[in-house]
């Protein structure tokens, strides 16, 4: 059980490296029909390029995102974790989390460049703000949220801490 927890947290640890590999290297069947006519639900990890590679990574996410065109969407925001690599990364210095606005940022990027007819969620704990809607139709009103909350300090957002689970 500990091997398989310690491979876990290292594929954790680089799952950005192996998302970029997938959307450069794997094809994605796009539409929403498939051989079950199962719902397709997907997770987006915002702040996983950290400062160095937050534009390739929000790049990358849209373009997978636009061909695979989820039923649901769910975004989330990254936190490290513990005992993971990536932590041992940010305390070295490595990889710089990034701040609320810059996660502001890559949401806007995300909802303002996705061309897709998905339902968007994002309502977890790790977030900054809630934006949630159907693109495209609420595209105008959520990237209006996300305008009002760049306005505040980003003092007024919760801090960065470290998940124990």
């Amino acid at each position: 059980m500990a091997v398989m927890l310690d491979i876990f947290m290292f594929c954790m640890g680089r799952f950005y490296q192996a998302v970029v590999y997938l959307c450069k290297n794997v094809p994605v069947y796009s539409g929403r029909k498939n051989l079950f006519n199962l719902l397709s639900d997907v997770s987006v990890i915002l702040g996983l390029g950290g400062k160095k590679r937050t534009k390739e990574h929000i790049q990358e996410t849209i373009k997978t995102l636009n061909k695979i065109n989820p039923d649901f969407i769910r975004i989330r925001t990254f936190l490290p974790k513990i005992n993971t690599p990536l932590l041992e990364e940010i305390k070295s210095g490595e990889f710089q989390i990034l701040s609320p606005h810059e996660v502001l940022s890559e949401t806007y990027d995300l909802i303002k460049n996705l061309k897709v007819t998905s339902q968007i969620t994002s309502d977890h704990y790790t977030n900054y703000i809630g934006v949630n809607g159907r693109l495209p139709e609420d595209r105008e009103l959520i990237l209006q949220t996300i305008q009002k909350a760049f306005k505040k300090d980003e003092s007024s957002f919760r801090e960065v801490y470290i998940g124990n689970q």
